[in-house]
């Protein structure tokens, strides 16, 4: 289990869990970035947010908010 600052840019990610306050989880949440929930990875290096791919939207995540998303490789 990894956090997604450290995720594979064009891979495809099973979210495991996320930590957080009720107030992030529950954005995260909103957002479709769930356990068990796939998500894509299309930018990630090391520099600026991660871009990612939910439910056929792009949504950015900061580097604060990724390193609190555990994922395991699909």
């Amino acid at each position: 289990m990894q956090s997604l600052n450290n995720s594979i840019q064009d891979s495809v990610v099973r979210i495991v869990s996320v930590s957080g306050g009720r107030g992030f989880k529950q954005r995260m949440s909103e957002l479709g970035i769930i356990p068990n929930s796939f998500i894509k990875i299309i930018k990630n290096d090391n520099t600026g947010p991660i871009i990612v791919i939910v439910k056929n939207a792009r949504i950015a995540i900061g580097r604060g908010m990724g390193k609190r998303i555990f994922y395991e490789q699909e």
